[in-house]
């Protein structure tokens, strides 16, 4: 199976590089939120106070984990007072990353080292095939819907079932909610599926689970609900790994931060598991963000900080969703066929020959990637919503 990988940035790059000329882009390919007037929504409060992090205690090392202060204001952040029972009898462990990458990176890294195999999305952000290619882990595809659009546990049992005494281990990666590139998100069944599948197989097999939750905020806050729920309900013997990012909460994209946190009921496990994850972030990049952590931790000890940005974020989500309404109404009238989209950045359009589509439209400065040979990803999160109108019409007639 063919992945575009570099190809989002490089085709962003390019666009980038056209508007800079004075040229009339479309740029729907990277996955960073941006208002109509094209501007990152890193509104005042946040500027200053990154802005003030520029002193010593910003500019040293942190420890490997990172400071416990941020990372404890991360974990309320997303998860609010769904995991405090494990952070105080240390089911959980949290350890600071570079962006959510870094922590997805890491938990594949772990779970497969012992002769795993890697369980990923067909439909996916490329980078995880990167990933996996990079730390060395085997990984099979598995379909992301069946024949009624639904959550594909089947397609999850049956790869399962054929890693059974061929591998020591599984390790699924599950990108909810917003899943990236369909805006997918899981209902409560399919999580209750999902886990009741997993908690049967694992008497036959090891199984990990990865949770990349990069967009969560840009979902309804059920789906937090829906994870923790998930994530506590797992037997014993399956360890947990939640990749966070602060990316698209705050536009922290080129600051780089965010956090892993390893959960599971056996402690001893959750203790093995964080003391190699450090020893890994060690290797890869010393030491977290220090200035980063300190602006997140600044901006979130403060109540109506805190309030004034999840009205921010509630703004950003609004917007994102009119967005998609329009581009969905008019993909409906151009005959378009798209995967389910629920929220988030993006919207997956099915066409052939997404490379030659893609190339077409950039013929007429209308920048959108080809994420897989028969899929475009739109990401109406960075085009201002009066360049969203005509798009479906476009990709119809590029085809």
């Amino acid at each position: 199976m063919t992945q575009q990988n570099d190809c989002i940035l490089m085709l962003n790059h390019l666009a980038q590089e056209k508007k800079k000329k004075g040229e009339k882009v479309t740029n729907g390919t990277i996955g960073m939120m941006y208002l109509d007037d094209g501007s990152l929504p890193i509104y005042p409060s946040i500027r200053s106070t990154l802005a003030k992090h520029v002193q010593d205690e910003d500019l040293i090392y942190s420890s490997v984990a990172g400071e416990e202060d941020y990372r404890h204001l991360l974990i309320n952040w997303f998860w609010g007072d769904h995991f405090e029972e494990a952070l105080t009898t240390k089911n959980m462990k949290v350890i600071s990353t570079l962006g959510g990458t870094g922590a997805v990176s890491i938990a594949i890294r772990e779970s497969t080292l012992k002769n795993g195999l890697l369980l990923l999305p067909s439909l996916a952000w490329p980078n995880y095939q990167t990933m996996a290619n990079c730390n060395k882990a085997p990984f099979v595809f598995y379909d992301n819907f069946n024949e009624k659009n639904e959550f594909n546990i089947e397609g999850i049992k049956e790869l399962i079932e054929k890693a059974i005494g061929k591998y020591t281990c599984v390790s699924l990666i599950i990108n909810d909610p917003c899943q990236n590139p369909t805006g997918f998100c899981m209902s409560k069944k399919e999580w209750s599926d999902l886990v009741e599948l997993l908690n049967e197989y694992t008497k036959k097999i090891s199984i990990s689970l990865i949770f990349d939750v990069a967009y969560i905020d840009f979902a309804d806050d059920i789906s937090r609900k829906y994870i923790a729920d998930s994530v506590k309900t797992l037997d014993k013997s399956i360890t947990s790994y939640i990749c966070m990012s602060f990316s698209k909460t705050f536009s922290f994209y080129g600051l780089r931060i965010g956090a892993l946190a390893i959960y599971s009921k056996d402690k001893k496990a959750v203790e093995e598991e964080d003391l190699d994850c450090r020893m890994l972030a060690r290797s890869y990049w010393s030491t977290p963000n220090h200035m980063a952590m300190n602006s997140v931790s600044d901006l979130l000890h403060d109540e109506a900080s805190v309030k004034i940005l999840r009205d921010d974020i509630r703004k950003n989500k609004e917007l994102v969703l009119k967005r998609s309404k329009i581009f969905l109404k008019e993909a409906k009238e151009n005959g378009l066929s798209w995967y389910p989209y629920g929220a988030g950045f993006f919207v997956s359009v099915k066409v052939k020959y997404a490379n030659k589509v893609a190339d077409n439209l950039a013929k007429k400065n209308v920048f959108i990637a080809p994420i897989r040979d028969d899929v475009l990803r739109v990401a109406i999160c960075c085009m201002p919503t009066d360049q969203v109108y005509g798009v479906a019409k476009l990709i119809k007639d590029a085809q």
